[in-house]
């Protein structure tokens, strides 16, 4: 089974990811003692998930709600499925091809683009060299939004919940003049 990398899963994957692992939890179970109990268990746990997800997936939409539409460039094409389910709108990358450094021409051509097309959030992940987006953003006055892609990427990020609520904090912050 192939499942998609965390940094490219909007919340609607978090159902598929969590059925694929309660399928191989539930092969587990069926070679162990106690079938009933760890089948109840699972279905419990899975079942108290689906309804925090509902929850949450209700609360994220309305917060990004007010930026459908809002363009974006992100550092690479690592945000797709993000961008998608919450209407925000891809409009070019800082780093088209990944590994290798942007040309000055596309850099050139990309901060015109930026300050031209309404282009309001750089989004780029942590583990990137943060000097390039810093540049464009002061070139363009438009705000980098450092968004964490992982479950312990940050000492307060523990959950799944966590990570999203995380996520949407840092845009908001960035469209509203926060971090550069």
């Amino acid at each position: 089974h192939h499942l998609p990398r965390l940094d490219r899963l909007d919340q609607g994957d978090a159902d598929r990811v969590l059925l694929h692992l309660l399928g191989e939890g539930a092969h587990d179970i069926e070679r162990n003692v106690g079938l009933e109990q760890r089948a109840a268990y699972f279905a419990q746990r899975y079942a108290d998930f689906d309804r925090r997800l509902t929850e949450a997936e209700k609360r994220w939409q309305a917060t990004m709600a007010p930026y459908k539409g809002v363009k974006v460039v992100t550092y690479h094409r690592s945000w797709p499925n993000f961008a998608k389910a919450y209407g925000l709108t891809v409009v070019d990358f800082v780093e088209p091809r990944p590994g290798i450094p942007p040309s000055p021409n596309h850099l050139s051509d990309l901060v015109n683009e930026m300050k031209s097309g309404g282009v309001k959030v750089l989004i780029m992940e942590p583990f990137f060299d943060p000097r390039i987006p810093q540049k464009v953003s002061k070139d363009t006055g438009v705000p980098v939004a450092i968004l964490p892609t992982s479950v312990g990427a940050e000492p307060a990020i523990k959950t799944y919940f966590d990570l999203f609520d995380r996520m949407f904090a840092e845009v908001g912050s960035a469209l509203h003049g926060g971090s550069k």
